[in-house]
């Protein structure tokens, strides 16, 4: 069973590639340090805008490969938005990206068949509320889309550089800095779909970690068929680097401890655990192997812990479709079973 923007978009829940759990459900490799997060002091947000320069609806109306995209934004009721005075950063996908995205549904022909708030949603995934050049982008940099997932939290989008090319979760970005008076576009290859917890698995590139424990699973079908789930789940994801005592562990874990232990991570609620609700819990949380998680926010940073074991919480608010990860920096490894 696949996520995607739970009742709103039930044809985009098809749209999405089915992943195997290999790579790490966290974000930024497996070094020790916590993901790069691209905040607003990170971005030009405080720079003067250049009202000389077209806005950046103007730039797509005035360019004929953005024609889909133009009719798309007016068809979401987003021209006015994208008018207003920003800043933006606007990850603009061609014709052609469009036209793969139809050609993706075999009942697609146009933008006519697409569900106006599926559409929305989309669009909106694709518009940062600061003004991002491409000199702030750096690789493994996580920040907030201007698309809300069903409990309100703006969805993450995901950025890498390989061999100098710059990646917009798995679109390519083809034309940077194309300057606006209200922000800034880059021209990218694909139209890009808001991720689940299996997705952001792959575009986070863990694949020494967490994912690798769920690999070494016995029941590895299980946890990618639950992540990809309707949720809300809270995943406290570790890093890769606080999954190398798990499998250097001697004598090793089993396949079902190791099932265990997952499972340990996960919360499902009513609503995703944010991390502002962390200060208001005052009772740990079950877990979905039925192990409880407490919380401790007087700490920086804040701490989770199941039993004797603590990590803090080194990266959190990470949201995506089906609910959000909290990157963590060691394994939560409960009691024996």
């Amino acid at each position: 069973m696949m996520i995607g923007l739970m009742e709103v978009n039930m044809k985009f829940t098809r749209l999405l590639v089915p992943l195997t759990l290999v790579a790490a459900l966290a974000c930024n490799g497996g070094d020790d340090d916590s993901d790069t997060v691209m905040t607003e002091s990170d971005t030009d947000t405080d720079t003067d805008t250049d009202t000389s320069l077209p806005s950046i609806l103007d730039i797509a109306t005035g360019d004929d490969d953005f024609s889909i995209l133009v009719d798309a934004v007016t068809m979401a009721d987003l021209v006015d938005t994208l008018s207003g005075d920003g800043p933006f950063t606007v990850f603009a996908p061609t014709n052609a990206a469009f036209q793969a995205l139809l050609d993706s549904e075999a009942d697609w022909d146009s933008l006519d068949d697409i569900d106006e708030d599926l559409l929305k949603a989309v669009l909106l995934y694709h518009v940062v509320g600061a003004d991002i050049p491409s000199s702030a982008v750096t690789d493994g940099a996580i920040v907030s889309s201007l698309s809300p997932n069903e409990w309100g939290h703006n969805m993450s989008l995901f950025a890498s550089i390989d061999s100098g090319d710059v990646f917009i979760n798995t679109a390519k970005v083809d034309a940077p800095d194309v300057f606006a008076s209200n922000g800034v576009v880059h021209v990218i290859d694909q139209v890009i779909l808001p991720p689940n917890l299996v997705d952001a698995a792959e575009l986070a590139g863990f694949e020494d970690g967490l994912l690798a424990a769920v690999a070494a699973s016995d029941d590895a079908e299980g946890i990618a068929g639950a992540l990809s789930g309707p949720g809300p789940f809270t995943v406290f994801a570790p890093t890769n680097a606080a999954f190398e005592p798990v499998f250097d562990a001697d004598p090793a874990y089993t396949a079902a401890e190791i099932t265990y232990v997952l499972q340990s991570h996960v919360v499902s609620a009513d609503e995703p655990v944010v991390a502002a609700d962390l200060a208001g819990i005052s009772d740990p949380v079950d877990t979905l192997s039925d192990e409880m998680i407490s919380f401790d926010t007087s700490v920086d940073p804040p701490t989770c812990t199941l039993g004797e074991n603590s990590a803090g919480i080194v990266n959190p608010d990470v949201h995506v479709s089906n609910g959000v990860i909290h990157v963590i920096d060691a394994v939560l490894l409960p009691p024996p079973m």
